[in-house]
């Protein structure tokens, strides 16, 4: 029980959603909504269905940090 615990502390937890700046606002953007994503500069845009929310994030930020690799995969 105690390596399970252990286990489970050291795995990385990805999210399940993104807060994207939207205006004044922000929309939350679940993960599993996202179709793809394309880099932009220093922004990501996410495409989600038929709406496009740019991030402020950099894809590589986003790759590294946000998404999880079983998930997301690079393809160029």
């Amino acid at each position: 029980a105690l390596l399970g615990d252990l286990q489970r502390a050291a795995a990385p937890r990805w999210p399940e959603s993104l807060a994207v700046r939207v205006g004044a606002q922000f929309v939350v953007v679940r993960l599993a909504d996202v179709d793809w994503i394309e880099a932009d500069g220093n922004h990501a845009r996410l495409h989600v269905g038929p709406r496009v929310r740019v991030l402020a994030k950099s894809l590589a930020t986003l790759e590294r940090d946000l998404l999880d690799p079983p998930r997301f995969v690079r393809v160029h």
